[in-house]
């Protein structure tokens, strides 16, 4: 009975040290091979909404907690985010939440220009929840998909897809099978005919058995009060984290994109053009818009669009 008490004080020892919690991510970078990663522009980003439905329940805490998440990381990189609030309203007005077809490559362009952003970035995000195991490990997935948009080529550079889970071993059940294993095992032993040492043995034995067995509930008990929701965001960090920090590997390194000081990025920018197109009507004016994008002619079609808007 003593070395059947050992075993099952090793195995019970092992799982303690297993059976805690943790929180992982990883990512995929996809990439257009036509751009070079040393011919981005990036100073300033745009975070949008969802282009598309998701699996979520409460949409916009999740937008806004993963806005300030990509928001972080791209500041510490010293880059410009454009606020929350106005990204949203700018998305709205697009039209790209009602269309996904080819002519929404000119809505891209405009949205782009009208945030004055180098960089969209289009995201998808998912949640699950998984419980398996003999530990009851119970599994909190965060999935999504950052579609980044360059306003320079008017082109999608990079996807980014990630995963992370937060997870936690519920050791509830286990430990109140731990703790009567060790109650009969300490009932046992005090009821021997055996010698005296081998009885206070078996007991002491059983006894911290069953300690072991009320930590492991308590344990179990406390890891499942924590809150669900927090437990995807630290999901959704630990993948987010991991996507950026790929995307940034490529595209934000010394040899690929150098880094712009920030006098020189927030110096005023004067505008000393002319005014060329005052002598077209509106409708003139967005035909030739639509016809300098179609060109990739951005600066063109910013001009052009200044020029409309000063109007309205």
């Amino acid at each position: 009975m003593k070395n059947y008490i050992k075993y099952i004080f090793g195995f019970v020892c092992l799982n303690l040290l297993l059976g805690g919690c943790g929180t992982n991510g990883d990512a995929t970078l996809y990439t257009e091979y036509s751009i070079p990663a040393n011919d981005l522009t990036m100073q300033t980003v745009a975070i949008l909404p969802n282009r598309l439905p998701i699996n979520l329940q409460d949409d916009e805490k999740w937008r806004r907690s993963n806005f300030d998440i990509i928001n972080g990381l791209c500041v510490a990189k010293g880059l410009q985010v454009v606020n929350y609030d106005v990204a949203v309203e700018k998305f709205k007005a697009s039209g790209l939440p009602l269309e996904d077809t080819k002519s929404s490559r000119d809505k891209y362009a405009e949205l782009a220009e009208n945030l004055n952003a180098d960089l969209l970035i289009f995201p998808y995000y998912s949640i699950s929840y998984q419980r398996s195991g003999f530990l009851d490990i119970n599994s909190y997935i965060s999935i999504g998909t950052l579609q980044v948009y360059s306003r320079k080529h008017n082109d999608f550079l990079a996807r980014i897809d990630f995963s992370g889970e937060d997870w936690f071993a519920n050791l509830s059940t286990l430990g109140s099978f731990v703790t009567i294993i060790g109650s009969v095992s300490a009932a046992s032993s005090a009821s021997s005919t055996t010698s005296t040492s081998s009885t206070e043995s078996g007991a002491s034995s059983g006894a911290a058995l069953s300690a072991i067995g009320m930590v492991m509930s308590l344990t179990g008990l406390v890891s499942s009060m924590e809150d669900g929701d927090g437990r995807w965001e630290k999901a959704f960090d630990e993948g987010i984290t991991a996507g950026m920090d790929a995307f940034f590997a490529k595209y934000f390194s010394p040899v690929s994109k150098p880094r712009i000081s920030n006098s020189v990025r927030n110096a005023p920018k004067i505008d000393q053009t002319p005014n060329k197109y005052g002598s077209y009507s509106l409708d003139q004016l967005e035909q030739m818009k639509k016809d300098a994008i179609a060109k990739k002619d951005f600066k063109t079609a910013g001009e052009i669009n200044q020029e409309i808007k000063r109007r309205k």
